[in-house]
Formats: C-alpha cells, structure tokens, sequence
C-alpha cells in the first residue's frame, strides 16, 4: 500500500490556526484519507509525538506501541473512507461574548436550528442566566460549564429554570461528587464516572481526543447498557474529521440527536472541496468527499502493508 503524509495549517475566523496531519493510503482500488489532529489543551499528545507514531508504522508496518488517541482516530478514518452516506440532524455551536452569541443565535434560529450549544464558564452568574433567559424560548439548550462553578453556584444559575429547558448542561461544577444531587439533565465531557447518577443525561465523547471507535467504546456501551445518551463532540477538525465523526455516530446508532459538527463554520478554509454542508441543522452526505490537495504540505511518502490496529 502506498502511502504520503502531509501537515495542514488552516487559519480560523477568530485570527488562530488549526494544525493537523493529513495521510492517505492508495491500493484497495481508492485512496483513503485520515486525518491526525491533536488538541492543544486536551490531547496528551502532541503534534510532533503524533507524526513520528504515524511515520514509524507507516515505514516499518509494525505497531509497537498504544497508538496516541488521535493516530487510532486518523487510521480509523483513512480504513473507513468513503464515509457512509446518510443524514444527521445537527446541533448550533454559539460561541464568543453574550453579545456575540446572540446575534449568532439569531442566524440559527432563522436557518432552522432546534438546538444550540453555547459555554458560560467565563461569565458571572447574572450574565449566564440572562443569556440562559434569552434563548430558552427558541432553543433546546446544552450548556457548556466546563466545571467552572461550585456545585452552590451552578445550582443558582440553574434552579430558575424548569429542566426541561436543558437538553443537559454539561461539566455544571467542580464537585463532582456532588452530581447526585444536581437537580437538572447533565452530561459528563471527559467521562470521569461511569456510574450511573439521579439526573445523568450521558457523555459528551470527543472523538480525536478518546482515540476513534476503539476509545469511545466503552463508554458507549456503557451508555447503552444504562439508557444513557451520547453526543461526538468535535475539537474543530477539518472538514475530513468531521465526517469520521459523522462515521462514528453512524457506526453506533447515535443519530437519534443532534450531534456536533458545528465547529465548521469557524474554519477560514477546509480541506474538503466544496461540495460539503455542515452549516445546516440537517447535515446530509450524498457523495465521497473530495479534499482540496492545495492546502496540503507533503512530508514523507512510501510503501508498507499496514498491521492490524
């Protein structure tokens, strides 16, 4: 099998830039392309770690150690590229100062959008349950706390609503062991507990980050076996990631809501030629993707045959 890595550098709205590795295999009749992205802050790899992983399998074929969670997530894409074609119902990601987030609400609401997902976890207490009252009668919500409230604050922001506003409110404090007693529909982000809570709503799975089909699914089987729901969350991949997420959630039946894939409309640029509509609460794939070789910066190439992963 012949093989090319390539870097990718894709420049933000917000002026910041999203580095990654693209690589794509051909001799099953196609080329196949997976995407290795890290996250600066949440990945325990980096970059520079990821590539050598990748460089060292492809030159040798052997696999000598655990694959870094987002080297697993980029061969699972490249070994199941084309995605499947189909549909999925898709989630608006909200995101800057109150001010910003409204207005970006505003545009959701007109397109079609149902629900919307936005983070307080930098605003006082009155600003989030302003902002909180001002999309409530428009949206299902899913907040973001990103554990930055004591389980008292998180409970005055959030008491004044019925909880049925909430799709869930994810990471609401820093107590965790106080999530018992959490009044509303939560999820957990980097799953520290697999056991099953009064108001649990689920997990929120990022799929570079857990290391593809093969780290998120015990916690989906665990979310399953527990009447528990699951969302993929990306970490602002390209266009190409996205669709493994899109894979993933075809894979273990978690279309039945909203999923995230919002992330998109951040980018300045996309791998992905045009073609691709992520900007829509109804996401559909029709056709293979076609990725823009512009953006793309080779690094090495070769031959090897892969083993297994």
């Amino acid at each position: 099998m012949e093989w090319v890595v390539y870097s990718f550098d894709l420049p933000l709205i917000s002026g910041s830039r999203r580095e990654g590795l693209v690589f794509r295999l051909t001799g099953t009749g196609e080329d196949r392309w997976g995407e290795i992205a890290p996250f600066p802050g949440r990945s325990k790899e980096t970059l520079s770690q990821a590539l050598d992983q990748l460089l060292s399998l492809l030159k040798t074929g052997k696999k000598e150690e655990q694959l870094f969670p987002s080297v697993q997530f980029g061969f699972e894409s490249a070994l199941a590229f084309p995605p499947p074609k189909g549909k999925a119902s898709l989630y608006a990601f909200l995101n800057g100062t109150p001010s910003e987030v409204l207005q970006q609400a505003d545009k959701a609401f007109a397109n079609g959008y149902s629900s919307v997902k936005f983070k307080i976890s930098s605003l006082s207490k009155t600003a989030a349950i302003d902002l909180i009252h001002a999309l409530k009668d428009r949206f299902r919500l899913r907040v973001d706390c990103n554990r930055a409230f004591s389980f008292a604050d998180a409970m005055s922001i959030f008491s004044p609503f019925d909880p049925s506003t909430f799709e869930y409110i994810e990471d609401p404090t820093f107590e965790m062991d106080r999530l018992s007693d959490f009044s509303h529909p939560f999820a957990l982000d980097e799953v520290p507990l697999l056991n099953k809570q009064p108001n649990l709503y689920g997990f929120i799975l990022k799929p570079t980050v857990l290391g593809g089909k093969k780290g998120c699914a015990p916690f989906i089987a665990f979310a399953k076996k527990n009447q528990l729901q699951v969302v993929l969350s990306p970490t602002f991949e390209s266009g190409l990631g996205l669709l493994q997420i899109f894979s993933l959630a075809h894979h273990f039946e978690l279309l039945e809501q909203p999923i995230g894939m919002d992330t998109h409309r951040y980018l300045a640029k996309d791998l992905l030629l045009p073609g691709v509509d992520f900007n829509s609460p109804l996401f559909s794939l029709s056709q293979s993707p076609q990725i823009n070789t512009d953006l793309l910066k080779e690094i090495a190439h070769g031959i090897c045959q892969l083993p297994p992963l």
